[in-house]
């Protein structure tokens, strides 16, 4: 006996319109919301079985992805016996590992569920989160973590050995570095634009951004001014070194001279030609 649904007896109404020449098999496609093949089809099996021929070719046959029941009672088996303390993730991953048994975690939880086996972990409440606030620079969040082991081997107490990682990166926190990286973290920075003439007035000191191509030129951008602890200057254009002035060509270009026009000047070197009186004038 076949027993047709809702859906089926809409198709054999238009399908049997279909026959009576009321509406023809593209409109009943449009209808139906299937290709006109597929009427075509549904057409020629109502033709030869009747009624049932709206209905699909696999209903009541057993599905080929159906799982056997010799392997669905294994794994009741090993969820109340072995395995009984496991959740759901837990549990796929052991029949998977040690079983042999390789199904989705969905279908393992149906099964549990459909004989009446609960996972062992409770359902915690919903926790109340708020948003960090950001960090003012990269490198100021660590995460740190800990592992108490028995490091001496027997020849002292239990020590915890302790690492930390960049929270971002999951680099080290810590990291070899050049002198010319010190010297660049630990100077006075400012900035400065260009002349016309690609010269830069710099406290009061005139410096001459040197010719590098025929075809370019710095003038009227914004760089750079980083003034180093021993008194040298350097200018950059987009993390570029374009200039560079060590201690000594500073002081003669006058930039820090001590008279009492300039005695106030901020920066100074920490090197020993701060003690010494330069006659030339910028």
């Amino acid at each position: 006996m076949t027993f047709l649904t809702m859906k089926d007896e809409k198709r054999l109404k238009i399908i049997q319109r279909v026959f009576q020449g009321e509406v023809t098999v593209v409109q009943a496609a449009l209808v139906l919301g299937i290709s006109e093949r597929q009427c075509y089809r549904i057409k020629a099996r109502v033709k030869k079985g009747g009624a049932k021929g709206v209905v699909h070719g696999n209903r009541g046959r057993p599905s080929k992805r159906k799982i056997k029941e010799k392997t669905v009672k294994r794994i009741v088996e090993l969820a109340q016996g072995k395995y009984q303390d496991f959740n759901d993730h837990h549990l796929t991953d052991k029949l998977e590992a040690e079983e042999k048994i390789e199904l989705s975690r969905e279908k393992v939880r149906r099964i549990l569920r459909a004989h009446g086996i609960a996972s062992p972990n409770k359902r915690r409440g919903i926790k109340h989160r708020s948003r960090r606030e950001r960090r003012a620079a990269e490198g100021m969040m660590l995460q740190v973590d800990g592992s108490p082991h028995d490091w001496l081997e027997g020849r002292g107490p239990r020590l915890c050995l302790i690492g930390a990682k960049l929270a971002r990166n999951a680099q080290p926190a810590w990291r070899k570095v050049s002198v010319p990286q010190i010297q660049q973290a630990l100077c006075f920075k400012e900035r400065r634009t260009v002349a016309k003439d690609n010269t830069i007035t710099f406290e009061g000191t005139l410096f001459q951004i040197p010719k590098r191509s025929p075809f370019g030129s710095h003038s009227n951008k914004r760089i750079d001014v980083h003034v180093l602890l021993d008194g040298a200057v350097e200018f950059f254009h987009q993390k570029e070194k374009i200039a560079s002035f060590n201690s000594k060509t500073t002081h003669t270009l006058g930039l820090y001279r001590t008279n009492a026009k300039r005695e106030g000047f901020r920066y100074g070197p920490l090197s020993s030609l701060t003690t010494h009186d330069t006659k030339v004038s910028p």
